[in-house]
């Protein structure tokens, strides 16, 4: 047993060492066939098994002879790697669950008033400003959400924003920069707007690209649609 033993932590140790060396070799033989990859992938783990399992094995072997020394050598093994990942697991579970928050239910229907800000991580498609920005893209379109929102009693104004500029330092920070294609759409009386403009809607950059949105908003409107 101690020579099948040494043989195999040689075997096993030198083909960890190459696969750690070479891991390209794994998914090479993966795609070659199959077999041979899940072979390759599997040696460090048989290493680390058999390294354990000899460091018990052989002071076992010199008292109790025979198969009394493999059997409790390989449950001394089992017991140890199963029981050493068990703090970690539950030091990543506890700080996971702490992360969680429960759902909250609110007791009446939220209703949205004043100054409206959507953001999304891809621009929604509506209608909109068809004059496109120096990098070729389109300022943000007003989605049905939007409209429905401007038809809403008590909303000012809609934003429409893109939240995939936040870098992670915003989002520790808490902090929601307005993206270069946001726009503010507000409602307006018909007579203020272009021919062909039934919906009454007009928008405009909004007065500020690098804060929040802004409790009031001037009256700096580029064009109307």
């Amino acid at each position: 047993m101690r020579r099948r033993l040494k043989k195999f932590l040689w075997l096993t140790g030198i083909g960890s060492a190459i696969v750690a060396a070479f891991p390209f070799l794994v998914v090479l033989a993966s795609f070659a066939l199959v077999v041979p990859g899940l072979v390759l992938a599997s040696l460090p783990t048989a290493f680390l098994w058999g390294a354990a399992f000899a460091a018990f094995f052989w002071p076992l072997d010199k008292r109790v002879r025979g198969r009394a020394a493999i059997a409790l050598a390989a449950a001394a093994t089992a017991a140890v790697l199963f029981v050493a990942p068990t703090p970690g697991q539950h030091l990543a579970s506890s700080r996971f669950a702490q992360n969680l928050a429960s759902d909250v239910i609110p007791d009446t229907a939220l209703r949205a008033h004043g100054d409206v800000r959507l953001d999304y991580r891809y621009a929604p498609r509506g209608g909109g400003p068809t004059e496109r920005l120096p990098d070729g893209t389109l300022p943000l379109a007003c989605n049905g959400l939007c409209i429905a929102l401007l038809f809403s009693p008590g909303v000012d104004s809609v934003t429409m924003n893109l939240s995939s500029n936040r870098s992670p330092e915003h989002r520790g920070a808490g902090e929601e920069p307005l993206s270069d294609r946001a726009r503010t759409y507000r409602l307006r009386p018909r007579t203020e707007c272009p021919d062909g403009n039934d919906a009454g809607v007009e928008f405009a950059p909004p007065p500020a690209l690098t804060k929040g949105l802004p409790h009031e908003h001037r009256e700096t409107i580029e064009s109307t649609w």
